[in-house]
């Protein structure tokens, strides 16, 4: 409680030593209390932001809500495949119904977004050279993520890229269907392997997509890259003649 004392001076009313003292020290009080709400209310949103932040990106690097296109491939017959060809044959089942070179490059140049794409930046099928952008760099974040921190992963992935599969950039690095040894390095520097090979590494560790079905995504993106190739593939798998197919892109982004 501050006690107001009236002082006269040649007759005027004046303010007393004692209030002015405790006007400054309620001042002092309400500014430093003041500054201390703010500092609180600074901290509180901080941590909020940081939580919220969190939570996202553990949402994302955890996701196993994503379910894959359910294509019925078991893993003796993934353990068997040996070329791009093969793969191709095994993951895009619905080729055999196709009747022409159009229903061909249907099947197998995809458009659109995929499910996962908030798990991978974004990327799209639609956005091909933007995509192939971000999972070239994204690769390097994910890859010493998965290496470090999830070692079934990692030796799953390893079973699957490490191998003639068709998980590689043959068409632009002169590779044939594998292009990463035994320890998991890549054997070129372009930029649509590690593109692929990071989706490949996001499905197997962020949803619960079965080998077949990884291998299925990582085609749709090797065709999105190559699709003169790849579409030549898939005529020649169902029998049809690549020669009449229309003409494609011969390749999609940097390499």
């Amino acid at each position: 409680m501050v006690i107001l004392s009236e002082q006269k001076n040649n007759g005027e009313i004046g303010v007393s030593f004692e209030e002015t003292k405790d006007k400054d020290l309620l001042e002092k009080t309400v500014l430093i209390g003041g500054l201390a709400l703010v500092t609180l209310v600074l901290v509180f949103n901080q941590v909020n932001i940081s939580n919220i932040s969190d939570s996202l990106n553990q949402g994302m690097a955890s996701n196993q809500e994503v379910s894959g296109s359910e294509i019925d491939i078991s893993e003796e017959e993934v353990d068997q495949l040996s070329s791009t060809a093969q793969t191709v044959a095994t993951v895009f089942p619905e080729l055999d119904e196709t009747t022409n070179e159009r229903e061909v490059q249907e099947t197998i140049l995809v458009s659109g977004t995929p499910e996962y794409s908030d798990l991978i930046g974004g990327a799209n099928f639609d956005e091909v050279e933007q995509s192939n952008r971000y999972l070239s760099q994204y690769y390097y974040e994910i890859k010493e993520d998965v290496q470090n921190n999830h070692i079934r992963v990692w030796n799953r992935y390893l079973d699957l890229v490490a191998e003639p599969k068709g998980v590689s950039c043959e068409y632009c690095c002169g590779l044939d269907a594998q292009a990463v040894d035994e320890n998991g390095e890549m054997l070129c520097g372009c930029s649509h392997l590690p593109s692929m090979l990071a989706v490949t590494l996001t499905l197997m560790r962020d949803t619960d997509y079965s080998d077949g079905e990884v291998l299925r995504e990582a085609m749709n993106w090797k065709a999105a890259f190559f699709p003169q190739d790849m579409t030549r593939v898939g005529a020649e798998v169902a029998g049809q003649d690549p020669s009449n197919l229309e003409d494609a892109p011969g390749m999609v982004g940097g390499c």
